[in-house]
């Protein structure tokens, strides 16, 4: 990932799963960006004991609406193979909580960056 982070902002990634990703990219920049995990199940994460200081899992349902913390919070969010969990081949609900935890620091959308495999969503 190539994103360029400020130096001088608070919240900044969302990713889900392993963490393996929000780790990789945490290696990758150094800056004191806190970098955010939030699943449905933190059981396959790290222990918080081998997270580095800026990084940290949470558990939270992608279908429920965000907490009054994560409102407005993030300047990019980061989700992979997002289609795997769509219900009713309808993305809205998913969507939309994504878009109430970004914040306007950076543009009026902030970034959402969805990334995975093509999947076609069928319907039986």
């Amino acid at each position: 990932m190539t994103t360029d982070i400020a130096p001088n902002a608070d919240d900044y990634l969302l990713d889900r799963r392993t963490g393996i990703w929000l780790l990789d990219f945490a290696r990758q920049h150094t800056q004191a960006a806190q970098l955010d995990g939030l699943d449905i199940s933190l059981d396959q994460v790290p222990h918080t004991a081998w997270l580095p200081s800026n990084v940290s899992f949470c558990r939270y349902d992608i279908y429920e609406e965000p907490p009054k913390d994560l409102v407005g919070k993030y300047d990019i969010i980061h989700v992979r193979h997002l289609t795997l969990v769509v219900k009713q081949n309808d993305p809205t609900v998913v969507l939309d909580n994504l878009l109430i935890m970004l914040s306007t620091f950076y543009s009026p959308c902030g970034t959402d960056e969805l990334s995975g495999n093509d999947y076609t969503l069928l319907s039986a």
